[in-house]
């Protein structure tokens, strides 16, 4: 949904294994460079083991110093919601580049509201993103299978299927 890649500068904000795995298919796909913001340091631990250099906690640094200090002039242009918070979808707004796209793919649990003056004025795309195609199937196996997304370290325990409710 976010179209290609290659050589773009990516904020994806949100940590959680959603928001892990979307970095990691950035990385994998070309970006130049890939921020991941969240308010969780285990969460930015993760996401470093997995080998997302540039991480910021969103608490104790804003998301436009950590842009600046990851892409210097260039900014980004590509923004990913992966925490389903409208914090974070503010932030993304507030500070792409002008004509920069946004995936939404974080469950909001209230219904953010969206700045859509600063959205006509940039001329930013907004996109939603929640269902996967056979293919996304096919070329995460193959990602996985490449030892291009790394998946062990997001795994935090193991269940039994018969404790599948327990678990989720």
């Amino acid at each position: 949904r976010a179209g290609d890649l290659t050589g773009r500068n990516v904020i994806v904000s949100g940590a959680g294994t959603i928001g892990n795995f979307a970095a990691q298919v950035c990385q994998a796909r070309g970006a130049a460079n890939v921020l991941v913001t969240d308010i969780s340091d285990y969460r930015l631990q993760v996401a470093r083991q997995v080998g997302l250099e540039h991480t910021c906690n969103v608490q104790q640094e804003s998301m436009a110093d950590a842009a600046e200090k990851t892409f210097g002039d260039d900014g980004f242009e590509i923004g990913m919601e992966a925490a389903g918070a409208e914090k974070s979808l503010e932030a993304l707004v507030a500070n792409i580049g002008k004509g920069g796209l946004i995936l939404n793919i974080g469950v909001h649990e209230e219904k953010p509201k969206v700045d859509m003056s600063v959205v006509c004025e940039h001329e930013l795309t907004l996109k939603g993103s929640m269902m996967y195609r056979h293919e996304d199937w096919t070329e995460a196996v193959r990602l996985i299978e490449a030892d291009e997304i790394k998946t062990e370290p997001l795994v935090s325990k193991h269940f039994p299927f018969t404790q599948y409710n327990e678990a989720y």
